[in-house]
C-alpha cells in the first residue's frame, strides 16, 4: 500500500511542477550562450533546415511556433544591443 501512495504523490508533484524548457531561446547552435555563431546557425537553418526540434525552438524567437526572419531579426537586434530582451 505505501508503494501506491509513493508513485500516486510522485507522479502528482513531477506534473504539477513548472517544466523548465530545455533550451535558451536564440542559443540555436545550443553551446550554451547567444553569440553571432548562433546568426550563422538560424541563416544556415532557415536554407537547410534546423539541424534539430531544439534548434527550431531556440530559433523561434517570437514564439508564435515557426523559425521565420522576422526572428533572425530580432536576434540580430539583440546582440546588437537594440533590444534588452528576446521574445517580447
Amino acid at each position: 500500500m505505501g508503494k501506491y501512495w509513493f508513485d500516486t504523490l510522485d507522479s502528482f508533484f513531477k506534473s504539477s511542477s513548472p517544466q523548465e524548457p530545455d533550451y535558451l531561446l536564440g542559443d540555436v547552435n545550443s553551446d550554451g550562450r547567444i553569440s553571432v555563431f548562433d546568426i550563422a546557425a538560424f541563416r544556415s537553418g532557415l536554407v537547410s533546415g534546423f539541424r534539430d526540434g531544439t534548434a527550431s525552438k531556440a530559433a523561434d524567437i517570437d514564439g508564435n511556433g515557426t523559425p521565420e526572419m522576422s526572428d533572425l531579426v530580432q536576434l540580430c537586434k539583440f546582440l546588437m544591443c537594440e533590444t534588452k530582451e528576446l521574445g517580447k
